[in-house]
């Protein structure tokens, strides 16, 4: 027990108390309307269609990540063919980076107001998609190189 100690210190600084203070900075009321901000996401109309947007959108986009992937896993885990080493390791190599770091690929990628902003400058921006449009969103998170490889 006392070897986890370590750990659980590490736990407690990093994770456990600053999630607590953001529970308790949602919990406090505001200043100008006097309720939290846990109620205002769920009384204010525009907060609850961002809301239901971002839920919807997350399940649509899992179950066709989980459709497409679990389709190519198990040709991947059943066929052989010329390449498929490679293949492989040019879908399993956006694991190597965190996912932050391929979210915000993604984005630069559709942004037309890039960091450098320069008009068009995205790659999806540049053929008329956007990301703050719900079929573009889609397309965009749902084909992702993440692959459900099985095993043999």
């Amino acid at each position: 027990m006392l070897a986890l100690l370590p750990a659980l210190v590490i736990f407690c600084a990093f994770w456990l108390l600053p999630f607590s203070r953001l529970i308790m900075m949602g919990a406090e009321p505001d200043p100008s309307s006097g309720i939290s901000a846990y109620l205002t996401i769920l009384t204010h109309r525009q907060y609850l269609i961002s809301l239901a947007t971002t839920v919807g959108l997350s399940l649509v986009v899992s179950l066709v990540a989980v459709a497409i992937a679990g389709v190519a896993g198990f040709f991947l885990a059943r066929q052989r063919f010329f390449g498929k080493s490679i293949l492989v390791a040019i879908l399993t190599f956006p694991l190597a980076f965190p996912g932050v770091v391929v979210g915000f690929l993604v984005i630069m990628l559709g942004d037309a107001k890039a960091p450098w902003r320069r008009p068009a400058c995205g790659c999806l921006a540049s053929v008329g998609c956007s990301l703050t449009h719900w079929p573009d969103s889609l397309l965009a998170t749902s084909t992702s190189p993440f692959l459900v490889l099985l095993p043999r």
